[in-house]
C-alpha cells in the first residue's frame, strides 16, 4: 500500500438520526479531514448536531462516539481590545489548509476583513465561563451553539447533560493579553467534548467542554461529520 494511503483519514460510521448520517473523520489533519469529508459528500457537524447526537447515544460509558472530541463547524474569531466572537461559520473553513499550516509553523490565521464581516453576520460573545446546565435556555452561547438560536432546543440539551450529573459547561478562550499582541483580529476553531476521560475520573461524571483556543490543527484529531441518508456519496 502506498505510503499516502496509509495516512489519509478514515470515516467511521456513527449513527443515523432522522434521516441524517453521522461519521467521525480519524487519521488527518484538519485540512485533509475536511477534505475528505466533503470528497464523501459530508459537511462539518454544528454544535447543535453534536448536541443531538449526543442525546440520541445516552449514557453508555463504553460508548465510543461519547467519548470522542471533534472540532466543529463554529468558530472564534478574536480582536484586539474587544471582546472575542463565536461565529456560525468559522472562516477557517473557506481556508483550512492555510489554516492548518499557520499552526504548524505556529503561527495564527488571520482571516480577512472580507471574511470576517461575513462570519459576524451570525455570532454572539464568547467567553472563559462556566455555564451551569440548568440555564442552557437562557445563555446566550449556549442557545447560539446548541440551539441555533432556539432557547427550547437548547435547554433540552442542558436537562439531558444535568440527568445525566453534569452541573455546567466550562467554555474557554484566549487570555485577552495574548490577543491584544497580536497584529489583527484571527480565528481559532471550536473543538467540542462529549466526554472527557480525566473529567470522569476527578468529577464522577460526563465531561462536556467547549474549547475557543486550540491551535493545533496540524494534529491528527477528529472531525465530524454530517449529511442527508439519500444524497452525495455513500461511505464504505
Amino acid at each position: 500500500m502506498a505510503a499516502s494511503q496509509l495516512h489519509k483519514p478514515q470515516l467511521i460510521l456513527e449513527e443515523c438520526i432522522n434521516g441524517k448520517k453521522y461519521v467521525a473523520v480519524e487519521g488527518g489533519n484538519f485540512g485533509k479531514s475536511l477534505i475528505g469529508l466533503k470528497e464523501e459528500g459530508y459537511q462539518p457537524v454544528y454544535g447543535e448536531d453534536n448536541a443531538l447526537l449526543r442525546m440520541h447515544r445516552g449514557n453508555n460509558f463504553e460508548d465510543r462516539a461519547l467519548r470522542v472530541f471533534s472540532y466543529i463547524r463554529e468558530g472564534v474569531i478574536y480582536f484586539q481590545r474587544e471582546k472575542c466572537k463565536v461565529v456560525r461559520e468559522s472562516p477557517i473553513l473557506e481556508s483550512p489548509t492555510k489554516a492548518t499550516n499557520a499552526h504548524r509553523r505556529e503561527q495564527e490565521f488571520y482571516p480577512t476583513p472580507d471574511q470576517i464581516e461575513k462570519a459576524l453576520e451570525e455570532s454572539v460573545d464568547f467567553l472563559d465561563t462556566e455555564i451551569p446546565t440548568n440555564r442552557f435556555n437562557s445563555d446566550g452561547i449556549t442557545v447560539f451553539l446548541f440551539g441555533q438560536g432556539n432557547a427550547k432546543k437548547a435547554g433540552e440539551f442542558g436537562h439531558f447533560l444535568r440527568d445525566v450529573g453534569i452541573t455546567k459547561l466550562p467554555t474557554f478562550a484566549l487570555n485577552q493579553e495574548y490577543v491584544d499582541k497580536r497584529p489583527r483580529p484571527f480565528a481559532r476553531q471550536l473543538w467540542m467534548g462529549s466526554r472527557d476521560t480525566a473529567w470522569i475520573y476527578l468529577n464522577g461524571g460526563i465531561g462536556n467542554k467547549i474549547w475557543g483556543y486550540i491551535k493545533d490543527l496540524q494534529l491528527q484529531k477528529t472531525v465530524r461529520g454530517i449529511r442527508c441518508i439519500n444524497s452525495g456519496k455513500q461511505v464504505a
